[in-house]
């Protein structure tokens, strides 16, 4: 992984971290900073009172979801945030979009909570 890459992935982290505290999870943190076996089992964010464990990924190309879904070691509910990125003719880096993957039981006991 270049240093690039490892900068913007981080960066999308901490970025997830502040939009998740201004929905009211103010205990957000990285895993980085704040637990090495949370990180070791590919949780990258945590202080979310197990509501979820996130792993967050800011890439140009696509993402295995069913095989990162089975690296995330937890039995709380796994959420992947995907920052789509495409490299610009001037050598920037432009998101694309951004997205959220659930299980599928996850998303259906989100539903639930909106009847």
């Amino acid at each position: 992984m270049t240093k690039r890459n490892r900068t913007a992935g981080n960066q999308y982290e901490r970025d997830i971290v502040k939009e998740l505290k201004e929905l009211g999870y103010t205990k957000a943190v990285t895993s980085r900073n704040e637990s090495r076996t949370a990180d070791a089992n590919k949780i990258d964010i945590v202080g979310l009172d197990g509501h979820f464990a996130p792993q967050c990924k800011n890439l140009s190309k696509s993402v295995n979801y069913h095989k990162l879904m089975k690296e995330i070691n937890t039995d709380m509910p796994k959420v992947i945030f995907h920052k789509r990125t495409e490299k610009s003719t001037g050598g920037k880096f432009m998101t694309k979009g951004e997205y959220v993957i659930l299980e599928k039981d996850f998303f259906y006991k989100l539903l639930e909570t909106y009847k």
